[in-house]
Parts: structure tokens; sequence; C-alpha cells
């Protein structure tokens, strides 16, 4: 007698397992044909090695930072750009970013790319980093989603043994940490699923790191947007003592540069303070910045609001997530623009 025999239960759960082994790989296949967007669109790769994305090339230095190598003995200053998939170049390519837009019209400088903030503002970070590399300017690029609660005050682990860590921040944390990096961009199930929960968050109000959304309703949220500006300038301050210029740039989102992005997105769900269309959080983030030298991006897009269809600035239903904050090549080349023309950070 087989152990399948001598084991009704086993038997019924070896069934099972087969069904919904053969229900995914189904699934999989399907999905291959039917997935109307790019999964691996937003993957970053961070070891070093000349990487060609649906949007461009992308070079990662020996350093790990994407960018060309830096040459650290040149005599030339040095300006560093921080910031987040923006800086990195999701949406428009090496030769398309801002900061490399910037290069070709500043040569007197070194413009190097670290990009490097992933989830909120990495304070020690910026300026460990602009010291170490010898800058003499660092251009940070806020984006919106940046507005958010320091994660682990004190350095306190978020763990579920932590009562103050909401379950839905340990069960993201476990699945970036555990599925994200094999998974995403490979499955197409796996991706798909994960798109659905993601939008669905982002329909009832929350980000991609599982907070709330804050830079949508600003209002309701006005100490924290402030609390925010607040930490932004700190780290000015912090640069200006080492004798290292601080500038931001505060990037938009679509729905704020477009009102036909505005209603594709009221379309699709996604809900937003009365006022934050026009810019209310950029105003609360220019209360808290004060003495900073900073560039409001939306301004670089002001003569095109009424004209501007979704996606013409913004990477839009390119990959596995509704996306109004990328700009693409055209959006980046806006910003250069914008900032050249108003001398921002000296230039």
């Amino acid at each position: 007698m087989s152990v399948f025999e001598k084991n009704p239960r086993l038997t019924l759960a070896a069934f099972w397992f087969l069904l919904v082994v053969l229900a995914c790989g189904l699934a999989e296949i399907t999905l291959r044909f039917i997935v109307p967007y790019d999964i691996g669109y937003y993957t970053a790769i961070k070891k070093p090695g000349v990487y060609e994305y649906p949007y461009g090339t992308i070079h990662i230095n020996q350093d790990g930072y994407p960018d060309t190598e830096f040459d650290r003995s040149s005599p030339k200053k040095k300006i560093g750009y921080f910031g987040d998939s923006v800086t990195f170049g999701v949406g428009a390519g090496e030769e398309y970013r801002f900061s490399n837009l910037l290069e070709k019209n500043y040569p007197a400088f070194e413009h190097w790319t670290f990009s490097m903030i992933a989830n909120g503002i990495e304070d020690d970070l910026i300026v460990r980093t602009a010291r170490e590399y010898g800058l003499s300017r660092v251009i940070y690029a806020l984006n919106l989603n940046d507005i958010m609660p320091v994660t682990a005050p004190d350095d306190t682990p978020e763990t579920p043994s932590n009562p103050e860590t909401p379950v839905l921040r340990v069960v993201q944390q476990w699945i970036w940490d555990h599925l994200d990096a094999t998974l995403r961009g490979h499955s197409y199930l796996y991706t798909s699923v994960r798109t659905l929960l993601k939008n669905a968050l982002l329909k009832i109000g929350y980000s991609h790191t599982g907070f709330v959304a804050a830079e949508l309703f600003p209002q309701q949220n006005r100490d924290l947007v402030l609390e925010t500006a607040t930490r932004i300038t700190q780290i000015g301050h912090i640069l200006k003592k080492q004798g290292i210029q601080f500038c931001v740039l505060i990037l938009p989102y679509e729905m704020q540069i477009s009102r036909d992005a505005a209603q594709t997105y009221r379309d699709l769900d996604i809900d937003w303070e009365d006022g934050f269309e026009t810019g209310s959080t950029q105003k609360i983030l220019k209360q808290g910045l004060k003495g900073v030298a900073l560039y409001d991006g939306m301004t670089a897009f002001s003569d095109v609001t009424e004209s501007a269809q979704t996606g013409e600035f913004f990477v839009y239903n390119k990959g596995d997530k509704i996306d109004f904050n990328h700009p693409n090549r055209a959006g980046h080349a806006r910003l250069a623009a914008g900032m050249i023309a108003s001398r921002f950070c000296g230039f």
C-alpha cells in the first residue's frame, strides 16, 4: 500500500497543490499574451554595467551609482544630483535626464548622478556622500511622494513585534525583501497581482510605501508636509556649514501640469484635495523651505497646462502601476529648460 493510500489527507493535499501549480502555470502563460504593459519597466539593476531599459540606457558605475564612471581627479567643481527613480532616469534614459541636460549646458562642472533615495529623505546619506565625493553643490530632486514620516525613529527596527509598525508596512516589507527582487519584472502572474494590489491601495489614498499619500491631501496632512520641509532645510544647513551649496528641485505630478491628465486620473478613481492640482502641496513645502534655493518644477509647464495631453510629458500606461510622477524625455527637457532660464542653483 502506497503512502497516499495510507493517508488520504496527504493525497488530497498533493492533488490541490498540483492543481494550484497548474493554474499558476496556465495564468503565467496566458498573461504573457494579454498584459498590455511592460512588466520590467520599473525594475532597476544596481550592479555595475550598462543596461537597456524600455525607456533608454542607464549606466551603473563601479561605485554603484546610475552614471558613467566618476573622474574624482577632475579639477572641475562637482555637482551631485540626489533623488529617487526620477533622478535615476526612469521614463527618460541616461542622455535625457534633467541632470544630463544641465551637464550639456554647463560643461565647466562635473555633473554626477547619485539618485539613491528610495523611500523618503535619507538626510545622513546625502551629507555623507556629498562630503565623501568632494561635492561643491548638491541638487536634491524632491518628489512629492517623499513626504512621509520618519520610518524608524531612533533606529528602532520595523518588525511585527514593534506595536507601532503598521501591519501593512510589515507585509509590504516582507514582500519587497523576499519576492520583489526575484519575481517583479520576471513573473507575469506575480507582477500582475502586485499591480492590482498597488493600484487598489492608491485608489483608497495610500502610497506605494504603505503610508497615507499625504502629498495628495496636503491640508489634511499639513504638519507632515512641513515636517518634511524642515528635514530638507536641515540638510541644507548642515551642508552649508561644510561649504556645500544645497538646492531643491520640487518635482510636480502629472495632474498638476495637465488638465487632461487630471481628468484621466480622476476617471481612474485617484482622488486628491481641492487645490492640489494647482500646487497646494508645493505652497506648503515652500513655507517650510525658507532660505533654501529652490525651483518649483510646476512652473516649467505653466504654458501647457490647458493643452498638454496625458502622457505627453510624463510616463503613462507603460509599466506595472498607475504612474503620474515620472517625467518622460519631454518632461525632463522642460524641467532642465526651466532651471536654466531661472538660473536655478547659481548656474
